[in-house]
């Protein structure tokens, strides 16, 4: 991945954070799951069933010890 890709990631990425309610656990899954399935639909346009499901037990599954060490504290949900 190039730094210019990187960067417009980042970018996008704070904007998502800005704009989505993340100050209580509900408001986690819920806007978790809707960047989900709005990550897999878009994914339909270009992928194929196969290479979206090969991506989801690949990269994404790898990719968790690492995104949840760069995530510890970052945030802090109420617990209701």
């Amino acid at each position: 991945m190039t730094e210019e890709i990187e960067d417009r990631m980042n970018v996008l990425q704070g904007e998502l954070y800005n704009i989505l309610p993340l100050e209580s656990k509900e408001d986690l899954l819920l806007s978790s799951a809707i960047l989900m399935k709005t990550a897999v639909e878009l994914y339909t346009i270009i992928f194929s069933d196969k290479a979206i499901k090969d991506m989801l037990k690949g990269e994404v599954t790898d990719s968790i010890p690492k995104l949840r060490k760069k995530m510890e504290g970052a945030l802090k949900p109420t617990v209701h």
